[in-house]
C-alpha cells in the first residue's frame, strides 16, 4: 500500500478530485483546514448530483476519462 498527500491550493478542484478517487475505487480520506468548509451551496449542488445519478439522468464517466478532465482543468490553472 501507498499513501500519497496532495495539497488542494484552489478548493473548486476538490470535488473533481474526489469524484476520479471514487471512480477509480480507491479509499481515502479528506483533511479540511480549519479555516475552510463547503458552503451551503456546494453542498446542494453535490447533492444534486448524487440524485441526478441515483434518479438515472446522469451516467458515471469512465475513469480514464475523468483522468483526462481533471488533467485538464489543473493544466488550465496552471496556465493562469
Amino acid at each position: 500500500m501507498a499513501t500519497l498527500t496532495v495539497n488542494i491550493d484552489n478548493e473548486k478542484h476538490l470535488p473533481v478530485l474526489k469524484e476520479f478517487l471514487v471512480g477509480l475505487g480507491l479509499k481515502f480520506h479528506i483533511e479540511a483546514d480549519s479555516e475552510s468548509s463547503y458552503s451551503d451551496e456546494l453542498k446542494e449542488k453535490l447533492d444534486k448530483r448524487y440524485q441526478d445519478y441515483i434518479d438515472g439522468s446522469v451516467s458515471m464517466i469512465s475513469a480514464d476519462d475523468s483522468r483526462k478532465r481533471i488533467q485538464q482543468i489543473l493544466a488550465a490553472g496552471r496556465q493562469k
